[in-house]
């Protein structure tokens, strides 16, 4: 495959909550212009997918502004060290595919791009539950800017 293709999209099944098969496409890279930015390119699949760090390991997550918050996958917490194994997981979620139950903890730092936020509150999905962690609204909302032009999102911070 050239360079310049993108990826073809697989198939992704979510079950619980995220119970309908979805397109999944290959996670763009962040491209930062200066510290405190941060810009992707929509992918085919029409969404936004950044390389996030969570405490220093990379994960890809997908933008969703619909997210009350920043919902992370079982694997993509066990290789941020929150040991997922060990929460409580009570909180009921609820998406546009189904109902599900999440564990609250905190990341000590979430960067994506030229962006950190530090003592971040997260949701952590149960095993097998969600194949892709979930970038909302509690670190979007913290944004100055956020806006999508011509198929580039680009985030601002403060």
């Amino acid at each position: 495959m050239a360079a310049a293709q993108e990826p073809s999209l697989p198939k992704v099944n979510r079950p619980s909550a995220f119970a309908q098969p979805v397109m999944q496409a290959a996670p763009v890279a962040v491209m930062v212009n200066r510290p405190g930015q941060a810009r992707t390119k929509r992918s085919r699949d029409g969404h936004f997918y950044v390389t996030a760090s969570l405490n220093s390991t990379a994960a890809s997550m997908m933008v969703d502004t619909g997210a009350s918050g920043i919902f992370l996958s079982h694997d993509d917490a066990a290789r941020a060290g929150l040991n997922p194994e060990s929460l409580n997981f009570s909180v009921r979620t609820s998406t546009a595919n189904g109902q599900g139950l999440a564990a609250r903890t905190r990341l000590s730092t979430l960067t994506v791009g030229g962006i950190t936020r530090h003592d971040v509150p997260v949701l952590v999905s149960q095993p097998g539950a969600a194949s892709i962690s979930l970038l909302g609204q509690t670190f979007l909302s913290q944004l100055s800017t956020f806006q999508v032009t011509g198929g580039e999102m680009v985030m601002v911070a403060d």
